[in-house]
């Protein structure tokens, strides 16, 4: 290990960790550096997000009444949603940080020879990029009374339990948590670090925030709740993390990388089950994409079938008539999509980039491209809800999505423009309502300053019309994954009914 010096700072330091050291959950072996370069740049795409939660709490301000000077608030339901949306997000990137810390801190533990520099400023970043946006969200928060009521209520639908933000509060607000942060940056002090390490600017403007708050409000916030954050200074208390799963991702943000829940037998008979313009939802554990994103279904897959399929299904004279009122004598929907979406048409009925044929479109962070049902149900769990609508309205769909193949990711999640698109706004868009065309309709939300449509609030709508005049979409399958069980499970209607109500952390939740 490089020493920078024996500073009081350090000697301190050196005390205070003995204290500190009950707080830490050790994690397996240290971690590659290249696992450690791929947490650091994690830890920032955590800032990132809760930094964007942030800034759209206080442009609600005056409207949840978080003003200095305001009385408690009651807000109505809409703010609420929106608020219990920022509250879920928030909590995803929060347990990231604290997985990232775990993964980690046994570097802090290490004689001086085995030092391992790089992990312990990764997981000191995450720490403080946890602590002090913690302090920031509870100072705004704080204003009004009613808001805690509110985010201590249980709230299944989110996979929220009673009293999560009194312990998210105890937690922060903590005498013992402030003592850590003092010990860790005296140790710190006297660690080198890397040479590419890049985030020191982060770190100084963090520990400066911090000890700011701890000469003035945040040593009154701290104080004030004293009594009870003595009884519990672990994260795991609101969050399902036990130290035997913390040491199981510990070292591996992705987990199970190069194998999924859903096998390749499980495709087989998933494939024989679909037609053309099925809406298939997925579930990948273990990836950074779910950050953020509220609710379990985080991905939307438009199914469009081989070209085979296609001519097999869509065989009736309605579909044959539309086609031919654009303009294909023959009514063949290939001959359509040939004619107007050649280059790809040629894309579509080429191999993919795994040998197979292609089945679906999807909007990923390449862009809007095909991919084969292999590649698409690369994943832990899979449901398939098919349109109540007729076979002409489908292959319209399908049309519509040919013509959306190409365009870029939307990475603004911006679901007003067309010129990039996200997932579950590909398929939206290709059953859009229009004039003579019924299409499905689906609820948007608000997250942060975007209004969007998840993948979960699809399945929530589902839930919610299922069995009424209003029902859009029929059931066709459900794989549901279970990790303990390291497969996939086909599953009941009602389980997915249900399904939107779990929370990221759901793996740690199931029997």
């Amino acid at each position: 290990m490089l020493l920078k010096g024996n500073s009081n700072r350090g000697y301190l330091g050196h005390i205070l960790i003995l204290v500190c050291a009950l707080n830490i959950v050790q994690a397996a072996e240290p971690a590659n550096a290249l696992e450690v370069a791929d947490d650091l740049k994690t830890v920032i795409i955590c800032e990132t997000g809760i930094q964007n939660l942030l800034s759209y709490t206080r442009d609600k301000s005056e409207v949840w009444g978080l003003g200095e000077k305001q009385v408690d608030l009651v807000l109505n339901w809409e703010e609420k949603k929106f608020l219990l949306n920022t509250w879920t997000s928030l909590l995803d990137y929060f347990a990231q940080l604290d997985h990232i810390q775990n993964t980690h801190n046994k570097a802090f533990y290490q004689d001086v020879w085995q030092v391992d520099n790089a992990a312990i400023y990764c997981s000191y970043l995450a720490f403080l990029t946890q602590y002090r946006y913690s302090l920031e969200f509870l100072n705004l928060i704080e204003n009004n009374g009613n808001i805690h009521t509110w985010l201590n209520e249980a709230h299944p639908e989110f996979g929220l339990k009673k009293e999560l933000y009194a312990q998210f509060k105890y937690h922060f607000l903590n005498v013992f948590l402030a003592t850590k942060f003092v010990a860790l940056d005296a140790i710190v002090e006297d660690v080198e670090p890397p040479s590419d390490f890049g985030y020191q600017a982060k770190i100084d403007s963090a520990e400066e925030y911090l000890y700011e708050m701890g000469l003035g409000g945040g040593t009154g916030m701290t104080f004030a709740n004293g009594l009870k954050i003595m009884q519990e200074s672990v994260f795991d208390l609101w969050l399902p993390l036990q130290e035997g799963v913390s040491r199981l991702m510990s070292g591996k943000k992705v987990w199970r990388m190069s194998s999924n829940l859903i096998a390749p037998d499980d495709i087989v008979e998933i494939g024989a089950r679909l037609e053309p313009g099925d809406i298939l939802f997925t579930r990948r554990e273990w990836v950074l994409t779910n950050l953020g994103l509220p609710g379990f279904w985080t991905h939307t897959v438009l199914f469009l079938g081989t070209p085979e399929q296609r001519s097999a299904y869509f065989t009736d004279q309605e579909t044959k008539q539309w086609v031919i009122n654009q303009g294909v004598s023959t009514g063949s929907i290939e001959e359509l999509l040939a004619l107007n979406y050649q280059e790809a048409y040629e894309k579509n009925t080429a191999k993919a980039n795994d040998g197979n044929v292609p089945r679906t479109i999807e909007a990923l962070k390449e862009g809007v491209i095909f991919n084969s049902l292999e590649t698409s149900l690369n994943c832990d769990g899979m449901a398939a809800l098919r349109p109540r609508l007729s076979k002409r309205e489908k292959a319209e769909a399908i049309f519509r999505a040919f013509g959306y193949s190409g365009r870029p990711y939307d990475f603004n999640f911006d679901f007003l423009t067309d010129s990039a698109l996200v997932c579950s706004e590909l398929v939206l868009k290709a059953y859009e309502s229009s004039s003579g065309f019924q299409g499905i309709n689906v609820q948007s939300v608000q997250i942060g300053q975007r209004i969007v449509t998840p993948c979960n609030v699809m399945i929530q709508q589902f839930n919610a019309e299922y069995g009424t005049p209003e029902q859009q979409l029929d059931f066709v399958l459900f794989y549901d994954g279970y990790e303990k069980r390291n497969k996939a499970i086909s599953s009941s209607v009602e389980e997915l009914r249900k399904s939107w109500t779990r929370p990221d952390w759901h793996i740690f939740l199931q029997d």
